[in-house]
């Protein structure tokens, strides 16, 4: 329902711009047509941002196997409960978002429903996500509780994360398991010249949840490599 209401929302928004733009019928029909995948995936990443759960679960290693003997894709996405929020209405990563530097890459560069004006853009957010399923059958996200460091000459507070990494099987949507995630800042972060002391505690900071992201990952499952922009 949450896909099918932003379709209307953003159909609505190019429709009703259509005497500006000079769409006709026939290519608003024709951009809802060449949209449709886009926005089925998009009801995806809203199952899965529903679906991240509370209680922990091993990987099921016999699963992932047999989905690697088909497709050979090792590599899982990653990117925050967050920011999988926002990308299920069709929105670009926020990248005021406290984890949104580890988005992977190929998930961040995806075109979402809101930037489809016309055919040429609906075929490239189309594109985008047929290329995202060719190669990636797994998605991780972290569902958290953040706090920032805090740094200067009257003293330093560290930084303090708390989650749940789930893995998802991207063509059902499906949570496959769930561990516990937890990263701090390290007790004295190490400022590098040009660096201000809040730059060195946040750079250690997202150092520290990168290497807990890793290391629980591995954790769950041998089969995968998680990918951390």
């Amino acid at each position: 329902m949450q896909a099918l209401r932003w379709l209307w929302v953003l159909f609505g928004g190019v429709f009703s711009s259509g005497c500006e733009t000079g769409l006709s019928a026939q290519q608003k029909a024709e951009i809802q047509r060449r949209i449709q995948p886009v926005v089925a995936f998009e009801k995806q990443l809203g199952t899965m941002a529903g679906g991240i759960g509370k209680e922990f679960a091993p990987c099921p290693d016999g699963r992932i196997r047999a989905t690697l003997a088909k497709t050979q894709n090792r590599r899982a996405l990653f990117v925050d409960a967050r920011s999988l929020k926002v990308a299920a209405q069709g929105k670009p990563i926020d990248e005021a978002s406290p984890l949104a530097s580890l988005t992977s890459a190929a998930f961040a560069k995806r075109m979402g429903t809101a930037a489809v004006v016309d055919e040429k853009t609906a075929t490239e957010a189309a594109f985008g996500v047929v290329s995202l399923k060719k190669q990636y059958d797994f998605l991780a996200t972290l569902d958290f509780k953040f706090k920032a460091p805090k740094a200067d000459d009257k003293g330093f507070h560290g930084g303090e994360l708390r989650g749940t990494l789930a893995l998802f099987d991207i063509a059902s949507g499906h949570a496959l398991c769930r561990a516990p995630l937890s990263a701090d800042s390290s007790l004295e972060a190490v400022k590098k010249p040009g660096q201000t002391q809040q730059e060195a505690a946040d750079k250690d900071f997202e150092m520290q949840i990168r290497r807990s992201l890793e290391e629980t990952f591995a954790q769950m499952t041998e089969e995968l490599l998680l990918e951390l922009k």
